[in-house]
């Protein structure tokens, strides 16, 4: 399979681009302890996550809808679940599961502790990383990850994307990369002078570390 049949897939999946309005939006702080790990699940949206020096998570989530009557009822199913249990925060994004004409589009933009570690669960969509020091670990089904770290943080990177491309940059010269064409690959390295661990898998898409 081809890079452009990589991008055909992930425009089907993807919401339709057409114009929408915003319907609701959801804003909740919610406190996590130095020993806590974030974990968010969401099933189809564009993710931001940013670290911060404060003390809480902060979550911003945005519901849009074109003019349909039945994405405005879905809208309003829509809601934000924390839990806490365990030594971690999980957060998760309820009533959307599918994209499509009638289903409402989100935007999520969360801002954590610089140093609690992240897990991610995402379905379709694009995610972006910036600003964390400790460790990441996502799974995506079909979308984009791109993630940027300080390079002084890192102890290891690992990318595995089934259909697409994996990349780590700038290009380390021990690490070591897998994969035919667009299909199984892989980026392994873990020569780094930090502690924390990145690592990333998604099914169809882009997979990206940048280390600065």
């Amino acid at each position: 399979m081809n890079k452009w049949m990589v991008g055909l897939a992930l425009v089907l999946l993807a919401v339709p681009a057409m114009a929408r309005h915003e319907v609701r939006t959801i804003e909740r702080d919610f406190p996590i302890d130095p020993d806590e790990t974030l974990r968010l699940d969401v099933g189809v949206a564009e993710v931001e996550i940013e670290g911060s020096e404060g003390d809480q998570v902060e979550v911003r989530l945005v519901i849009e809808c074109s003019s349909s009557r039945r994405c405005e009822e879905r809208a309003e199913r829509v809601e934000l679940v924390s839990r806490s249990a365990s030594r971690t925060l999980s957060l998760a994004v309820k009533g959307h599961h599918k994209s499509g004409h009638h289903a409402p589009s989100l935007e999520l933009w969360v801002r954590v502790p610089t140093t609690r570690p992240v897990e991610v669960d995402m379905g379709v969509g694009e995610l972006e990383i910036r600003g964390m020091e400790s460790d990441l670990e996502v799974d995506l089904g079909v979308g984009e990850v791109e993630i940027r770290f300080p390079e002084s943080e890192v102890r290891s990177v690992y990318l595995e994307v089934g259909v697409g491309e994996a990349e780590l940059s700038p290009r380390k010269s021990r690490s070591s990369s897998s994969g035919f064409l667009f299909l199984g690959n892989e980026v392994e390295w873990d020569d780094g002078p930090g502690s924390a661990q990145v690592e990333v898998d998604v099914g169809v898409g882009e997979a990206e570390v940048i280390l600065e």
